[in-house]
C-alpha cells in the first residue's frame, strides 16, 4: 500500500502534489478541484487550521508579521506578507462589534468603573489608548486625541447624548466641555 502525503494548509483551484506520488499521477502532474467548503467560507486559500495558526502567533505570542512569513515559508507555506496582513485584520467585524458590546454591558452592570489612558507616539504622531472597566470587564480603544469631549464619547458607548445635573452645570460653564455640550 502506497501512502500519498499532502499538505493541507493551502489550497487553490490547482492543487500540484507535494511529497510522494500516489502512484497515478507523476509529481510535475496538476489537478484541478473545486475549493472546499471550508475554505471558500473563509474566503481565501487558506483553511482554518493555518488562519487560527497565524492568528494565535500574532495576538497571543505576538510574533510579528514579518516572523509569521517567515515562518511559514521556511516550513514550506506558499503565502505573502499581504495575505498574512489580510488574515490578520480583515473580516473581524464581529469582534468589533462584541468589543463594542463589552462596554455597554459592563457600564449596565456596573456600579462603578475605573478610567485611565496613556499616551505614545507612532510614525511621528501622537495616539493615546484609552481604559475603562472593573473587576468585571475591561474595555480599551485607542484614538488620536485625548481629551474631555472624546472620552464622554468614549464612556457613552455609541451614544451621544450627555447629561449633567443641575449642579454639576457651573462647573462645565466657560470649560473646553462645555463647548460639546449643547
Amino acid at each position: 500500500m502506497r501512502i500519498s502525503r499532502f499538505k493541507a494548509l493551502c489550497f487553490s483551484h490547482t492543487i500540484g502534489f507535494t511529497g510522494v506520488s500516489d502512484g497515478k499521477h507523476r509529481q510535475e502532474d496538476l489537478i484541478t478541484a473545486p475549493l472546499p467548503d471550508g475554505v471558500k467560507r473563509l474566503g481565501g486559500h487558506f483553511d482554518a487550521t493555518l488562519q487560527s495558526f497565524i492568528l494565535h502567533q500574532y495576538h497571543h505570542c505576538h510574533v510579528t508579521q514579518p516572523l509569521i512569513l517567515e515562518q511559514l515559508r521556511e516550513l514550506g507555506v506558499d503565502i505573502s506578507a499581504g495575505q498574512i496582513n489580510r488574515i490578520i485584520t480583515e473580516g473581524k467585524e464581529r469582534f468589533h462589534k462584541e468589543k463594542d458590546e463589552i462596554l455597554r454591558v459592563g457600564l449596565r452592570a456596573s456600579t462603578h468603573v475605573n478610567v485611565d489612558d496613556t499616551g505614545a507616539r507612532h510614525k511621528g504622531k501622537n495616539g493615546f489608548c484609552t481604559h475603562i472597566g472593573n473587576e468585571m470587564f475591561a474595555w480599551f480603544q485607542s484614538t488620536a486625541v485625548k481629551n474631555r469631549l472624546n472620552f464622554l464619547k468614549l464612556l457613552g458607548a455609541g451614544v451621544d447624548d450627555y447629561c449633567a445635573q443641575y449642579r454639576c452645570a457651573g462647573i462645565y460653564e466657560g470649560s473646553e466641555a462645555s463647548q460639546g455640550l449643547h
